[in-house]
């Protein structure tokens, strides 16, 4: 026998303590109620809406307390239909409702409210809004785990799975899986626990084909599909789901008459249930099945199935599954040669996708990185479709719009917290707040009318008309409901009408704060109309597979060239590039190969090279492992003759064979962004007007050991917690050389300046308010990049470089030190004096202090420290300079220069120094930047003594921002 559900527990409450009198409405009740659970639980919501209206009526005739709890419970299953009919706009009003009835009614934390919370998360997570689905989701688990009553344990595995699903969609795969083996490891139950034993098993095969794990999730759609059978039903949404997970997992091993079976099966389920049932997902099997049909051949069959997925789809409600649908179904069109008719189904895929991850703010930052990864090859086969489409037509608008969903895969986390940023500094302004109350106002309203209204009717999906729920037939009666449905419509399209008015003006005065729920894609009109200065050209890159998209946009031009090299080539060659300065040692700068870096000119600035004739500045925004890269250092010709003159000049040994080759950055002047939104919002902010009072403030030489030649505990514990020592020991070489650097600096800036050297340059200094008056400012010390750390040691026979990079070494000179299991973990941070610091301060100052604690308004941050760039060579999401990088231009810094990997110590003293003299003449960074380059490579290494015309002592540090 199944168990009682809460709401019986409800019914047998108010039966005893209801007046005689009051018996026979309460047992009516108590039938009513009885039968929107059974048609709810059975799948059958058209009868369990009408039910709970009717329950919902009677209630309001009771006293209390039964018309409290009964009012809760028929407004409890009242949602539950709506949501399980795929109205969840209809549904998330009357869920709230019965979310605040049943607290009233039972407490917040009852297993009653728990039960309420779930079917709104459930709801709010099919409307997109994971993050808000997820946290109530969490409370629910929490309420239903707390209240120990064996009668809610179907509840409580229900709240688990439907968390479970909404964390695999946010890619918190780990969560995920704990919580659905924490069902399955519970002990056999019946009907009602075994149903959502079976929803763990159908869950975990969704996250193992979404893993790409195809056979286990065969194993898990296989023992889904039996307790779903057994329990609920051939005919059940648990028993489609199973099937349908069955077909793709074996769809995804190529075994294509196995697959079709299932997936057939499933299809015709849903023909006979009709489109009144939503099962999450309903629309998946007409996909994968599509899927199947294609590759045997049946092309007609495979479209119509695709066609009427995305009928189902927008039907359902759903927004996840219209994401996934429109995605197949414009993929199919495109790779049959259709890109036209696919173009329409991949705008709204890219903007949908857009919407789901604005509303995902809240979720772990990893895990809305992995969903960003997910989702990336929507955007990919968008350009893709478009680029193939422009090759066809010539149309410019076509290219047009491949640059606007380029501009969408962009650093997305990134441009997303420097708007969080700026919203946060919104708050103080008298206008926004006035505009952000009248809206907040509005949706209030809106909720509160449109669950009126929907409590009497709904809207009919063709004509727009209201159409009362339950008519009445009493000709007296039906007019005043009529006139009171139309009273509450009204009411409800005026709250609307609020809203998008308040919206409106927000858009108007406060676009980078709007975006954060409706991010918008930059534009070629945008950049040439707004943000574009005269002289400046956008040059923007994005990777395909098979192919290297470049776009160049200047005032009055704009152009898109393709380069047969795609991602893996372009990979191979920058990683090639880069590995001699990595290694580092005499050694390995030898195996600077020049025709390397000319194959990356010929794909990434050639094809290019005429549109930039003329061009003062570049803003380049690279994209996965072209952010890495100086294109500085590439080299323009690499001829017979220039490789007679590099192997003759080769022969010295001393570096000095790189001197003559012609750089890129001999021709051009490059700023780098992290993407086109963030020079947008960058330009677009009115920043307050500089009132520097002092020129420079800079941090340098720190004092890493105590007079014994030991790094305090606490600190120690940091460092090795981050670097995962095993046997080593910390030591970090002192950079006396940087206390150079920063008094040559301020003595050519000359005015007032803080130099804050040795025991000075403390990290409390640093984070400290203050910092917002000064024009320049300049760490010279140690980087660390999060979690990486390398073993400096001198190659045998040669002079040590000393580099400004954290070096952990091993006890054991020979024996490198590894990384633990928390490397990863570690921000990228720079190193400040260790010693003597105040209590909580551990010498380290962190991406997350400088984000949360900074406040410049610095036209230069100069970090002469390693790696501050921070992007791998692996790269591969899309989100440009990472760490430090961001940092700073989250705090407020117009500009930065940072480095892409370990510099030598020396050679970036003489580069920044350099760069400031060419600063004091007025000249802007990227300029001073690229002249001080040029002077350096005429030079050698006092150190080291070879020539510095190797881009590993002059190539490292760039421009980034204005």
């Amino acid at each position: 026998m199944s168990r009682a559900s809460p709401f019986h527990v409800v019914l047998l409450i108010l039966s005893l303590s209801c007046a005689p009198s009051a018996h026979a409405n309460v047992e009516a009740a108590q039938l009513l109620l009885k039968s929107a659970q059974a048609h709810n639980a059975s799948g059958r919501p058209v009868e369990a809406e009408q039910t709970a209206r009717e329950l919902l009526s009677l209630a309001s005739s009771l006293g209390d307390p039964a018309r409290q709890r009964l009012g809760a419970a028929a407004t409890f299953h009242l949602g539950v239909a709506l949501r399980s009919q795929g109205r969840h706009a209809d549904a998330e009003p009357v869920l709230r409702d019965a979310l605040k009835r049943q607290m009233d009614a039972w407490g917040k934390t009852s297993f009653q409210a728990g039960a309420v919370e779930t079917e709104l998360g459930i709801c709010l997570t099919s409307l997109g809004r994971l993050s808000e689905g997820a946290a109530l989701l969490r409370s629910a688990v929490a309420h239903l785990d707390s209240a120990r009553n064996e009668d809610a344990l179907p509840q409580t595995y229900k709240a688990r799975g439907m968390l479970a699903r909404t964390l695999i969609q946010t890619g918190e795969d780990e969560e995920a899986e704990h919580l659905l083996r924490s069902v399955l490891a519970a002990p056999p139950g019946g009907q009602a626990v075994e149903r959502w034993r079976g929803y763990a098993q159908i869950n975990l095969a969704m996250l193992r084909n979404r893993q790409h794990r195809h056979a286990e999730a065969e194993t898990h759609a296989r023992a889904g599909l039996a307790l779903a059978e057994k329990h609920l039903g051939a005919r059940h949404g648990n028993t489609n789901e199973a099937l349908y997970l069955l077909g793709l997992s074996l769809l995804k091993q190529d075994r294509l008459d196995e697959a079709e079976a299932p997936l057939r099966r499933s299809v015709e389920i849903q023909r006979q249930r009709g489109t009144d049932h939503d099962y999450g997902s309903k629309s998946q099997s007409y996909l994968y099945l599509g899927g199947v049909l294609e590759a045997k051949g049946n092309l007609a069959e495979a479209e119509q199935l695709l066609a009427e997925a995305k009928e189902l789809a927008s039907a359902n409600g759903s927004r996840p599954a219209q994401l996934n649908t429109l995605r197949q179904y414009a993929d199919f069109l495109s790779r049959h040669g259709r890109e036209a008719d696919a173009l329409p189904l991949f705008r709204q895929a890219t903007e949908a996708s857009d919407r789901l991850f604005a509303q995902t703010r809240g979720v772990d930052e990893t895990a809305r990185e992995r969903l960003l990864q997910h989702n990336f090859p929507i955007y990919a086969k968008a350009v893709s479709n478009l680029l193939r489409l422009h090759a066809k037509t010539r149309e410019p608008a076509h290219a047009r719009e491949a640059l606007a969903e380029v501009s969408r895969t962009q650093s997305r986390l990134f441009t997303e917290q420097l708007r969080v940023a700026a919203a946060a500094r919104f708050r103080e302004d008298r206008n926004f707040r006035r505009l952000e109350e009248a809206r907040a106002d509005a949706i209030t309203e809106e909720i509160e009318t449109s669950r009126r209204f929907t409590l009497l009717g709904r809207l009919d999906p063709v004509s727009g008309e209201a159409l009362l729920a339950v008519p009445s037939d009493d000709p007296l009666v039906r007019p005043r409901q009529d006139a009171d449905l139309r009273a509450r419509l009204a009411a409800w399209r005026k709250a609307q009408s609020a809203r998008k008015e308040a919206e409106t003006a927000l858009w108007n005065d406060y676009p980078s704060y709007m975006e954060l729920q409706a991010p918008r894609p930059v534009t070629v009109e945008d950049l040439q109309q707004r943000w574009l200065r005269p002289g400046e050209a956008a040059l923007a890159y994005f990777l395909l597979k098979d192919r290297l998209a470049i776009f160049v946009v200047t005032q009055n031009r704009f152009r898109l060239v393709t380069s047969p090299a795609g991602r893996e080539e372009i990979t191979r060659l920058v990683s090639a590039a880069r590995k001699p300065m990595e290694q580092g040692g005499m050694a390995a700068l030898k195996n600077l190969d020049p025709a390397v870096l000319h194959q990356l000119y010929t794909h990434l600035i050639q094809p290019v090279a005429e549109d930039l004739q003329g061009v003062e500045r570049i803003l380049a925004v690279g994209d996965g492992t072209i952010h890495t890269l100086p294109l500085e250092m590439l080299v323009t010709r690499w001829g017979e003759a220039e490789r007679k003159a590099y192997a003759e000049a080769g022969k010295k040994g001393d570096l000095s064979e790189y001197a003559a080759l012609d750089y890129a950055g001999g021709h051009y002047r490059i700023s780098y962004w992290p993407s086109l939104a963030a020079l947008a919002y960058q330009r677009g902010q009115a920043r307050p007007q500089a009132r520097f009072k002092r020129q420079l403030v800079a941090f340098a030489d720190p004092v890493f050991e105590d007079g014994e030649g030991t790094v305090p505990a606490a600190t120690r514990a940091v460092l090795t917690n981050l670097g995962g020592l095993n046997r080593g020991a910390i030591r970090i070489p002192r950079l006396p050389e940087t206390a150079d650097e920063a008094r040559e600096a301020a003595a050519i800036l000359g005015g007032r300046h803080d130099l804050y050297l040795r025991e000075e340059a403390r990290e409390a200094r640093a984070k400290g308010k203050d910092l917002g008056d000064a024009r320049y400012l300049h760490f010279a010390t140690h980087g660390l990049l999060g979690g990486e750390f390398s073993q400096l040691k001198a190659d045998q026979g040669e002079p040590e470089a000393r580099t400004r990079s954290l070096a952990v070494v091993a006890e054991d000179a020979d024996a490198p030190a590894s990384p633990g299991k928390k490397a990863d973990r570690g921000q990228p941070s720079l190193v400040l004096t260790l010693v003597g610091n105040e209590a909580g301060e551990d010498g380290l100052l962190t991406m997350g202090e400088v984000i949360e604690r900074m406040q410049l308004n610095a036209d230069l941050v100069v970090l002469s420290a390693c790696n501050t760039a921070g992007e791998h060579d692996t790269a591969k999401t899309g989100e440009g300079f990472a760490g430090l990088t961001r940092a700073f231009m989250h705090a407020g810094a117009r500009g930065l220069l940072v480095s892409h990997w370990s510099v030598e110590s020396q050679a970036t003293k003489d580069l920044v120094v350099e760069t400031f003299r060419r600063l004091k003449a007025g000249k802007s960074a990227d300029l001073a930047l690229a002249e001080a380059r040029n002077q350096l490579r005429t030079g050698h290494s006092r150190t080291l003594g070879v020539s510095q015309a190797h881009p590993f002592f002059w190539a490292p540090f760039v421009h980034v921002g204005d």
